[in-house]
């Protein structure tokens, strides 16, 4: 008790501390120097309005075009190389990816549980995090906004978002770039863009286009073959139409694809396994890992004939109108988007031959989306005002075709019969009365190339009315409400057929099936008090046959489940914004956002006969937040400095619980976060520019929270702290600029980014536990004096830093009692090579 005292005390400290900093940096104003070095002003659209970033009462960071070109951005998942509040991670498949900020987001595979961190492009929502992991094409900026954003971009933000704005067409001028790559792992990336006027005064076009080829850096013990590599094209056109002199159009088209062997995962070993896969004597012959495996080694084990593959296409289009009228503009943003992935996998990862999927019996998910958006904001005499409406069609369309493979009757017979504990028991062990341990008719039960068959169709439609009030209630100080009402309606329809059903024969029949005959030899030696190893032999035969027989999921009568669900939320914030003489900015805000409710996808969420739709559900999640930020510019604006203090209260927080084969979704009945954020650039000579950023977060489980019931952990492997994310983040930059002659210029940047102790699951069990990491990134430049040329050398990951962003219990057998793996999800390894860019 003295312990938690004492630390309760520090970080009540270690937040004053923080608390006086940031307000005593509005009053500190070092020597004035140079104006040429003078920072530039950034304007960000994080309001709905083009604002500059430090006149908004908003925890908002922007990326410009020169730093996301300087550190090499290229997709989202990228960022957090410069972002230290955004951290990323990616499961079986490229489709999975997360992103959290502040340490919260959404882990998970199934199609069902929405986004947490909300992704926008040019202003079009993207409806999961892994549906914006691609190539991005030339970038104007990037916004991360923190803490929820329900007033003015709605749901599926109550982490925050991301704004990504592409760049648009120049209408002055004709432009355009050809770029190529190459690097290790056979590195090859080639993109282009063109843009200019098509008819002088008032239409504009531009072209951009990125193909990107690598091999992985994972690879096949058995095949040879490369997984986690890159093969990701992306096309988008873009018209800028200035209908008349108030009217405006920009339509947007694009398309990209991503065929990828991916997501390769390596394991370890922890504990004392039963028999592990790995060591299975398959019937092709094929070798899995040893036991003692080191995931950094980079090699896994994939059944021959069998691949982790994904197919990924996606495109949309979006039209954005603008209407200035006399005292006010209107703007409409319609888009309308379509995302398929097509998932083959081998799903156990391992060398034995248990459970894959193929193409023409994927695992797939499609999302068919339309969204319109209207906005109406102007100006009074004491302040702004805006008004708005949004609505969102979605059709969601899944198939889970799970199929069993040559090697996983003999290897649940070899569970079963008792043959595989030779030397774990002793002569003295006897088994109890009841069905014989070979579970009669098991052999032939498991049958290779069958399996599941599970289809599903959802359905949702959301419609939010929302405003959001500037009241200048004086020269200095401004008041700003804003608030949104959101209604959601979701429909799903599962149909399911798998080998099992409908259940056969009682426990231990010929016919019947062997998670009853295992359940009934478990039951029979409880019930006759049997020895606690024979017991605990039987309990295990148990979990390991029903969960191969279920795909790690409860077994269920063939049938069609439906269900319907709606959701009802009012969102908003309250704001107070100060500017100081010196013209920094004090704020402080409450925010209330929330995430839709919805549907598991998988017959994880199916319970054993009876079931019916209303067990698929899970309740919609709500954030609450409180923040206290401060904006200043230091020693003549060369020096920017902005920090926020914040504590989040979660409500019904969406925890995805990741099998190794899929995800189940439970609601965690709330989370705390607490922290800080401090962020500063600065212009230190005309050649030198440093950047830097930390936040510090304390996410974790209340003590009395039904974590422990939602993710058991193993008896006393629990982490006491309850924390479920890392504690601090911080990212630093230089970028240094020279002319070596008065026709050549020279640049050099390199970034770091530090990652603190952390959980890489989303249980408490410290077997998942990742000690802490620094990832460095470089790059050095020549070109001309007017960057018409330039050629650089660039390395990611400089110093090959190993560290697992995810860590999970691999199928088919749930628990590391069972089969004593762990699988990793591997950060990329150390990448270099040379860029050269011309530009036109």
């Amino acid at each position: 008790m003295e312990r938690q005292t004492m630390k309760f005390t520090y970080q009540r400290k270690l937040f004053a501390g923080m608390a006086g900093a940031l307000v005593g940096a509005a009053g500190f104003n070092p020597p004035a120097v140079a104006s040429e070095r003078t920072l530039e002003e950034v304007i960000v659209t994080a309001t709905k309005r083009a604002q500059a970033i430090n006149d908004i009462p908003v925890a908002v960071s922007a990326y410009t075009n020169d730093q996301l070109e300087q550190a090499g951005i290229r997709d989202v998942s990228q960022l957090t190389a410069v972002s230290p509040y955004i951290s990323f991670g990616t499961t079986e498949n490229s489709a999975s990816g997360n992103l959290s900020i502040r340490g919260i987001g959404t882990l998970g595979t199934d199609p069902g549980l929405e986004s947490s961190v909300g992704v926008f492009i040019d202003g079009v929502y993207r409806n999961r995090s892994g549906v914006a992991i691609d190539e991005l094409g030339e970038v104007e900026r990037i916004e991360v906004l923190r803490g929820p954003q329900g007033s003015l971009f709605g749901r599926n933000t109550s982490a925050g978002l991301i704004h990504v704005v592409t760049k648009g067409p120049n209408t002055e001028e004709f432009e355009g770039f050809l770029e190529a790559t190459a690097g290790n792992f056979n590195l090859r990336r080639i993109a282009g863009a063109a843009s200019g006027p098509l008819i002088d005064g008032s239409l504009a076009g531009r072209l951009d286009a990125v193909v990107t080829q690598r091999d992985g850096y994972l690879e096949d013990i058995n095949s040879s073959d490369t997984y986690n590599d890159r093969d990701r094209y992306l096309v988008r056109g873009q018209l800028l139409w200035d209908i008349n002199d108030a009217l405006s159009a920009r339509i947007i088209l694009d398309y990209s694809d991503r065929k990828e062997l991916c997501c390769g995962s390596p394991s370890s070993q922890k504990g004392n396994p039963l028999e592990d896969v790995t060591a299975f004597p398959t019937a092709s012959g094929d070798r899995g890992l040893d036991n003692d495996t080191d995931p950094y080694d980079r090699n896994i084990a994939v059944s021959s004939g069998r691949q982790q593959a994904d197919e990924t296409e996606q495109y949309g289009f979006s039209t954005e109108l603008t209407w200035s009228l006399e005292k006010s503009t209107l703007t409409s943003i319609t888009a309308f988007r379509e995302w398929e992935t097509v998932i083959a996998g081998d799903s156990d990862f391992s060398g034995a031959d248990l459970l894959f999927y193929t193409k023409d019996q994927p695992r797939s998910q499609k999302f068919e989306t339309f969204t319109q958006e209207l906005r109406l904001q102007g100006a009074w005499e004491h302040g702004s005002w805006l008004v708005g409406m949004f609505f969102a069609d979605e059709t969601l369309s899944t198939t889970f075709a799970p199929r069993y493979g040559a090697d996983i009757s003999n290897y649940a017979r070899r569970y079963v019969d008792g043959a595989i504990f030779s030397g774990a028991y002793n002569t003295a062990t006897t088994y109890p009365a009841g069905p014989a341990p070979s579970g009669s008719g098991l052999r032939a039960d498991f049958i290779s190339g069958e399996g599941i068959n599970d289809e599903g169709e959802q359905t949702s439609q959301s419609v939010a009315l929302f405003t959001q009030e500037d009241f200048d209630l004086s020269d200095k100080l401004v008041l700003t409400v804003g608030a949104r009402y959101t209604r959601e309606e979701k429909d799903i329809e599962i149909t399911t057929r798998n080998q099992f059903s409908p259940i056969g024969t009682g426990a231990g029949g010929g016919g019947g099936n062997p998670c009853q005959a295992a359940a009934a030899n478990a039951a029979t030696a409880a019930a006759t008090g049997a020895p606690a190893a024979t017991q605990g032999f039987y309990n295990g035969a148990r979990e390991i046959i029903c969960g191969i027989a279920a795909i790690s999921g409860p077994l269920i009568a063939d049938g069609r489940y439906t269900s319907d669900r709606a959701d009802e939320e009012l969102t908003g914030t309250i704001k107070l914004a100060y500017t100081t003489d010196d013209d920094s900015l004090l704020f402080a805000n409450v925010a209330r956002g929330f995430k839709g409710g919805g549907y598991n996808q998988t017959r994880l969420s199916l319970q054993p006969l009876g079931t019916s739709g209303d067990n698929l559900e899970f309740d919609s999640e709500k954030a609450t937040t409180m923040e206290l930020g401060m904006k200043t510019y230091l020693a003549d604006r060369t020096v920017s400095l902005n920090g926020t203090l914040f504590y989040s209260v979660f409500e019904d927080y969406q925890l995805g619980q990741f099998s190794g084969i899929t995800l189940e979704t439970f609601s965690v009945d709330e989370i705390k976060s607490e922290g800080v954020e401090l962020e500063s650039l600065w212009r230190v000579t005309d050649e030198l520019t440093l950047t830097g950023a930390a936040v510090y977060t304390n996410n974790y489980y209340p003590k009395d929270s039904n974590i422990d019931t939602v993710a058991p952990t193993t008896d006393g492997n629990q982490r006491a702290d309850h924390k479920m994310s890392n504690e601090w983040s911080a990212t630093v930059g230089a970028t240094y600029t020279t002319a070596l002659s008065k026709n050549l210029l020279a640049s050099a940047h390199i970034d770091a980014r530090y990652t603190s102790d952390n959980s890489a699951n989303s249980s408490l069990d410290k077997d998942f536990d990742e000690s802490a990491y620094t990832v460095v990134n470089g790059r050095v430049a020549l070109s001309d004096m007017g960057r018409s040329w330039e050629v650089e050398l660039w390395a990611r990951n400089l110093t090959d830093t190993e560290y697992s962003p995810i860590r999970f219990d691999p199928p088919p057998i749930q628990g590391r009692g069972g089969n004593g793996r762990i699988g990793d999800f591997i950060g990329e390894p150390r990448t270099f090579g040379v860029t050269a860019r011309r530009n036109f």
